[in-house]
């Protein structure tokens, strides 16, 4: 059930232009989705480029979903963080000599914040890149709850979208947040809607 719509930024805004522009000159490149994903590779093809020129360029995929995009697009990571959390990323860039890397990170424009923090706390050489912005999505029919034994949870903000659209939740539904950051904005809600037994099992 689609809660987010994914709004690719254009190819020919300066910011877009500017990177691949520059693509090559990256010693890493950091994948936080699978949209950060797809919508690189779609325009780095289009900007004229080829996988085989990322060869000598480091690919970090936070979690798994971005790693099986990324082997989609024909690109084997060069590391995948165990959690899907921005902190495994700088628990990886923490442990390497930083002195003379150029990172990119493509990104959606309601990404956390963490990772750039770190690297310009840290002086890092680095460029972001919004590629896209996501936006909530209601669905023109909502399913049925009832038929359901099991709801998987990506992103905070998906987390938000769903509750804002179901005010009654069937007890025997079981969630399943994939993440740090979605698991604690779970119990989040389930805390203000006081439902403790769920919040017991999250």
């Amino acid at each position: 059930m689609p809660l987010m719509e994914i709004v690719p930024r254009a190819l020919a805004s300066r910011e877009i232009q500017e990177t691949f522009r520059r693509v090559l000159k990256f010693t890493h490149i950091v994948f936080t989705s699978k949209s950060a994903v797809r919508i690189f590779f779609d325009y780095f093809k289009k900007s004229g480029h080829t996988l085989s020129e990322l060869k000598n360029t480091y690919i970090i995929a936070i979690g798994q979903v971005p790693a099986f995009y990324l082997k989609e697009e024909g690109v084997i990571p060069s590391y995948v963080t165990s959690d899907e959390a921005q902190t495994g990323v700088v628990r990886v860039l923490s442990a390497l000599d930083l002195e003379e890397v150029n990172i990119l990170l493509p990104r959606s424009s309601s990404m956390r914040p963490q990772l750039a923090h770190f690297l310009v706390e840290h002086d890092i050489h680095h460029q972001i890149c919004t590629l896209y912005d996501a936006h909530k999505k209601r669905p023109t029919v909502l399913p049925d709850l009832e038929m359901f034994e099991e709801v998987v949870f990506t992103t905070p903000t998906v987390i938000e979208a769903f509750f804002d659209l179901f005010e009654t939740i069937p007890e025997e539904l079981n969630f399943h947040p994939i993440g740090f950051y979605s698991r604690e904005a779970l119990r989040k809600v389930l805390h203000e809607k006081r439902n403790t037994d769920l919040l017991q099992e999250i």
